[in-house]
């Protein structure tokens, strides 16, 4: 096996750097507009969550409880997973504890729930207790795509009407 420093030789090199490069453009195109992707989950209130997913064509919301232990569990695993998806994803967090409409606006029932957003439709619902990998899984393709028609789900409803 050969080593190469001509560009283009090896394909899976050349895929990796256009994965790159349009992962920039649409940072730099977000940034142009105002919107500066977060490097950690942002915490929200119910009230900003409406604005957090207009802003943001993909959005992960985390709802969570300070007495809930997978709760606790899945914090640094959504941390690494904003940290791996910069540019392509906002992740935000909302306290139930603290924002107690949220559960009744966002029909959230079980601990912790997390929904990801693309362009303000509820696109993916999670539920429970959830691997590092199970989410990159998911969410890869959206980052991969995020001018991908949206499919929506359930009873979504467009940004400004969430939950009502």
């Amino acid at each position: 096996m050969t080593e190469s420093s001509e560009p283009g030789e090896d394909p899976e090199l050349e895929r990796l750097r256009e994965q790159k490069a349009k992962r920039y453009l649409r940072v730099a195109r977000a940034q142009q507009k105002g919107n500066e992707y977060p490097e950690k989950p942002v915490d929200l209130t119910t009230a900003d969550s409406p604005s957090f997913l207009k802003r943001y064509p993909l959005a992960v919301l985390e709802f969570w409880a300070g007495w809930c232990k997978p709760c606790k569990k899945l914090r640094p695993v959504l941390d690494e997973l904003a940290d791996e998806f910069w540019g392509d994803i906002a992740f935000g967090r909302i306290s139930l504890d603290q924002e107690t409409d949220a559960r009744e606006r966002f029909e959230v029932t079980v601990l912790p729930t997390v929904l990801l957003f693309n362009h303000g439709f509820e696109v993916e619902r999670f539920l429970g207790g959830l691997t590092h990998s199970r989410l990159l899984q998911a969410l890869s393709p959206f980052a991969k795509a995020p001018e991908a028609k949206v499919t929506r789900i359930g009873s979504a409803k467009p940004p400004g009407a969430i939950g009502g």
